[in-house]
């Protein structure tokens, strides 16, 4: 129960057990950033959370990422999702959230949800020219 999903711009996924002494540090060497920001995408149920690259933009050559994207539903507010993203829990205590692993029933439910729309909705190519249409990518 101590997984996260790792999720490739590409489309490949991986499992990764979040380390007990989990910190921020460790998302970014994941995704291979400086900095993740933590976002809670409507689509999700409550309790699982994605972290992101914050920087991600700014790279030489952002990679979209379509698992991201549906899941923050970028379709609607124009947020694009690049690079690697994690999937994994948040729990609400005394002290405030805090993240957490995952089982892998839980984390192939939401993997299964978001491809499952993704090839529902052909969004690769659809979804591209919405996105130029609305002036987002170019």
């Amino acid at each position: 129960m101590n997984n996260a999903l790792v999720v490739f711009p590409w489309g490949g996924y991986v499992y990764s057990e979040v380390p007990k002494d989990f910190d921020l540090q460790w998302a970014c060497d994941l995704i291979g950033c400086d900095l993740v920001e933590i976002v809670r995408p409507e689509r999700f149920a409550k309790g699982i959370v994605m972290l992101v690259d914050e920087e991600g933009m700014l790279k030489d050559s952002p990679k979209l990422n379509p698992f991201g994207c549906w899941a923050y539903e970028t379709e609607v507010n124009g947020g694009l999702i690049v690079g690697t993203v994690i999937v994994m829990g948040e729990k609400f205590g005394s002290d405030g959230p805090t993240l957490c692993g995952l089982s892998k029933k839980v984390l192939n439910e939401v993997r299964d949800s978001c491809i499952k729309a993704i090839n529902v909705y052909h969004w690769e190519d659809e979804f591209k020219a919405k996105l130029t249409l609305m002036g987002i990518l170019k």
